[in-house]
């Protein structure tokens, strides 16, 4: 008699928050990622935080190239 396979999961696993949007044009991506060395190791989930109230900064927020939250940056300017 057949045994039945165990299904695995398919796709990545979700994560609880996604990264934040940045304030870098195209040019400047295009520039960091082709000045960056290849990896073969997969992304972990990485959490950013702003660099004065220290908050996490998730998906829908901007986190500027200052390395602060859009309220922080704001008050800096």
């Amino acid at each position: 008699m057949a045994t039945k396979r165990k299904k695995k999961d398919k796709g990545r696993p979700m994560q609880n928050h996604y990264p934040p949007k940045i304030d870098a044009t195209p040019s400047e991506l295009a520039q960091i990622l082709f000045r960056t060395p290849p990896t073969n190791k997969p992304v972990s989930g990485r959490d950013y935080y702003c660099r004065d109230c220290e908050r996490l900064v998730a998906y829908p927020e901007i986190l500027y190239g200052d390395g602060r939250c859009e309220s922080c940056h704001k008050t800096a300017a």
